[in-house]
């Protein structure tokens, strides 16, 4: 079973509910609520309840949303439109969740559950209404089935209904743990790699710094480590993903990166030594080599000798520097 089925189950379980029967202070579904939110209030008598019902069937089937739990209907709508979650309302589907406006004033009234689109009209679920046409259709008590016609709705909420993984609104793309759950201004490591998001909990790309470190995020928002080019520039970064500066030792050489941590190339002077890097940014190291039509001896350390040197080649040809 689908977990919109599911949800649709669930609300239809639940048809046939008073308030009116209820023998406890406020309803099932505000009780609830109020424990779910730590707010007392909502659990008390006389709070209408039609959002709170949506969000009971949510939560209590272990879905998350950006958009619930809520006890306001516009403030519902809000959410969802946030998160890129309306659709037309003639496209709804079964397990959408449909808003209504009752007087036409663009605020929403009430809100229900569509158990089926019946190509002129809604068939759905809802909390808080009348069982007919009599009664108050936003404030009745009744949790019933019932028809709605296109004109009184406002919008239409499509549901992720996504368990866990990657999921995209109009925003950006963020990340649904199994629990609902989703990071916000903190890192998560997904399927071994790192990603950042930021405090709406959407993934980020490009230059991120934190703490005084900088880190890059490539196009699928994953944290790089090692040597990258970006833009014209080559920088490295350590295995923990922050960006390195000064000198750097990878696979038995010696590269110098500025303090933008963008390589440097040709001749580098360092706490009063010069250093020559080859094509690659790799120092030259206990060797001569030529720049501008001279030459130049530089020491195991990759410092420019001065001074009178010695050079001489082992068993292998190798040339090394002495002073």
């Amino acid at each position: 079973m689908s977990r919109a089925n599911e949800l649709l189950a669930a609300a239809a379980a639940e048809i046939g509910y008073n308030r009116f029967d209820d023998p406890l202070p406020g309803t099932k579904y505000g009780r609830h609520y109020a424990q779910l939110v730590g707010k007392p209030y909502y659990g008390t008598s006389g709070v209408p309840y039609c959002a709170m019902f949506a969000s009971y069937l949510f939560d209590k089937l272990g879905i998350y949303e950006p958009f619930v739990p809520e006890a306001y209907c516009p403030y519902m709508k809000n959410k969802a439109k946030a998160a890129g979650m309306l659709v037309d309302k003639y496209a709804a589907r079964p397990g959408d969740v449909v808003l209504f406006d009752w007087g036409g004033d663009g605020v929403c009234d009430h809100v229900g559950i569509v158990e089926k689109n019946c190509g002129s009209y809604l068939q759905t679920i809802e909390g808080n209404t009348s069982a007919g046409s009599s009664g108050s259709q936003s404030n009745g008590g009744r949790v019933a089935r019932r028809t709605r016609s296109f004109k009184s709705v406002n919008c239409v909420i499509r549901p992720n209904y996504v368990e866990g993984g990657w999921i995209q609104d109009n925003t950006g793309w963020w990340y649904k743990n199994a629990d609902g759950s989703y990071a916000k201004d903190a890192w998560q490591i997904i399927d071994g790699k790192w990603y950042f998001f930021d405090e709406h909990g959407y993934m980020c790309r490009g230059w991120l710094q934190r703490y005084g470190y900088w880190y890059y995020l490539d196009a699928s928002g994953a944290m790089v480590t090692g040597w990258q080019a970006i833009g014209d520039k080559w920088y490295y970064f350590n295995k923990n993903g922050d960006m390195a500066t000064g000198w750097v030792r990878d696979e038995g050489k010696w590269y110098y990166l500025d303090t933008n941590g963008d390589m440097k190339l040709g001749w580098i002077l360092d706490n009063g030594k010069w250093y020559l890097t080859d094509g690659s940014g790799a120092i030259k190291t206990d060797t001569i080599a030529v720049s501008g039509g001279n030459s130049y001896a530089f020491m195991p350390d990759g410092s420019m000798a001065t001074g009178d040197v010695m050079a001489s080649a082992d068993a292998n040809g190798v040339l090394h520097i002495k002073p």
